[in-house]
């Protein structure tokens, strides 16, 4: 896959994922208040993310090893939080102390898991595709 088709596939799949936790989070506390500008925010935070991704890709695509790769996986996620505690802050969304902080990184592994998740169904649906592509051109049914 290309680095820019990677990119749009994460930023899309990424901005679902905050959306989610955002619509859970202003279900689940009411009195929390949103900017107006929250969907450009959204946006922007979902493009960063997105490219610290695509490059965290092409780094691990050349990893040697298992214990490299989950190495470099909690590296992606320590620089994901950090992005978005930069940017909670920045956006007034969280206050920087323990309770935000938790409250951050919390939210960022929920968009991490609906990220893979998306991803998973997505790659395996076009797995599943091409091999019975293949089947059909082979004669296989």
């Amino acid at each position: 896959m290309n680095f820019f088709k990677l990119f749009i596939n994460l930023f899309s799949t990424i901005t679902v994922g905050i959306s989610m936790v955002c619509a859970a989070i202003f279900l689940l506390v009411p009195e929390y208040e949103v900017s107006r500008y929250i969907l450009l925010q959204v946006l922007l935070a979902s493009f960063s993310t997105a490219l610290l991704t695509a490059v965290g890709i092409y780094f691990f695509a050349r990893l040697d090893s298992k214990l490299k790769a989950v190495i470099a996986c909690a590296v992606h996620y320590v620089l994901l939080c950090a992005v978005m505690i930069g940017f909670g802050i920045w956006f007034d969304w969280m206050n920087f102390n323990l309770e935000g902080i938790v409250m951050m990184t919390t939210s960022v592994a929920a968009v991490y898991l609906i990220t893979f998740l998306l991803n998973y169904i997505l790659i395996k649906k076009e797995a599943d595709d091409i091999n019975e592509a293949l089947k059909e051109r082979n004669g296989q049914k």
